[in-house]
């Protein structure tokens, strides 16, 4: 017997009734019990909390001590190999860009370079690596 091809809404509903169909199947079996299924009342309302949100953003603009930041508050140095360092893309421009990542990250393994070369000690504390000292050899 061939049947005629179902249209998508046709399909959907001929799967939802095998399921429906298993669904009392087993609850007659005694595989489902009463309570386990509940009914939800239509879709979670957002809160918007903007107390909450607002201090949330006090505590990102703290001021943290020196020991929980770094600034890099200097332009490219030389390179160690006695090479100068790259000239910015902007020449307008003297520091990092911040939007830059790359550009930024490279200047502070620079800045640690130089720190290295200078016998300046860096410690480092936690996973997160945070700065917590310099000390001189």
């Amino acid at each position: 017997m061939d049947t005629p091809p179902l249209s998508d809404s046709e399909s959907e509903s001929d799967e939802s009734l095998v399921t429906d169909r298993e669904l009392q199947d087993a609850f007659s079996r005694g595989l489902l019990k009463p309570g386990l299924n509940v009914v939800l009342e239509g879709p979670k309302k957002a809160v918007n909390d903007v107390n909450g949100l607002k201090q949330c953003l006090a505590e990102f603009k703290r001021d943290l001590e020196w020991v929980e930041r770094l600034d890099v508050t200097l332009g490219p140095v030389p390179e160690i190999g006695g090479s100068e360092a790259p000239a910015p893309q902007n020449k307008d421009q003297k520091a990092v860009d911040p939007e830059d990542d790359f550009q930024r990250e490279m200047s502070l393994y620079v800045c640690f370079q130089m720190l290295e070369k200078l016998r300046i000690l860096v410690q480092e504390s936690g996973k997160e690596g945070k700065l917590v000292s310099l000390h001189s050899e």
